[in-house]
């Protein structure tokens, strides 16, 4: 069996564990949550989740039972984007986000970014699921002293999940792209559900 076939095998066996204990045995869940993050390591672990259908139907499903509870919860974007925003909605929809109009707060434009992203207003607020990271203008409200929002919302905590949307060709580079954007939505879904 290749290495990919064999890694997908074992996602979708985890998955199943986790998702069969969750309610069950807290001490089991934790000690699975802990291999899923030193298997989430692998570098293409979130294709992994996301080709194999079982286990993208079991996270379909998640994401349904959490916008179900939360009818209130968004997904809030930040960033300069190269992409269309029905683009955006398509790609959000495509990985089971239910009516991404209403599911995502979208801030695209530097302008809009410094006029009216609030970062404090995600902290403790349990409307705010996750937030994507795309590119910034360098003087952004609320930072304080810190160098980046990632940095701030790591050191000060009470915020939500996020996911830097980086090209893979460019390393770290911040730059939201058709492709950036889905695999950040990807690693903040499997944040948001596990």
């Amino acid at each position: 069996m290749s290495r990919n076939l064999e890694q997908n095998a074992l996602a979708g066996r985890l998955m199943r564990l986790y998702s069969l204990t969750v309610a069950k045995d807290e001490n089991f869940r934790r000690r699975l949550s802990i291999l899923l993050d030193l298997f989430e390591k692998e570098a293409d672990f979130i294709d992994i989740f996301f080709k194999n259908e079982e286990v993208a139907d079991m996270l379909k499903k998640k994401i349904d039972e959490i916008f179900l509870e939360k009818p209130r919860g968004q997904i809030c974007v930040v960033g300069v984007s190269t992409i269309e925003i029905p683009q955006i909605y398509g790609i959000s929809k495509e990985l089971g986000i239910p009516d991404p109009k209403r599911h995502l707060e979208l801030h695209l434009g530097y302008e809009a970014i410094k006029k009216n992203v609030h970062f404090e207003k995600l902290r403790h607020n349990e409307n705010y699921l996750g937030l994507i990271i795309g590119p910034m203008p360098h003087k952004v409200e609320d930072l304080g002293g810190y160098e980046s929002i990632n940095q701030m919302m790591i050191e000060e905590g009470g915020y939500p999940p996020f996911a830097m949307a980086v090209t893979e060709n460019e390393g770290t580079h911040l730059k939201m792209t058709k492709s950036s954007f889905k695999r950040a939505l990807e690693e903040l879904l499997l944040k948001i559900c596990y």
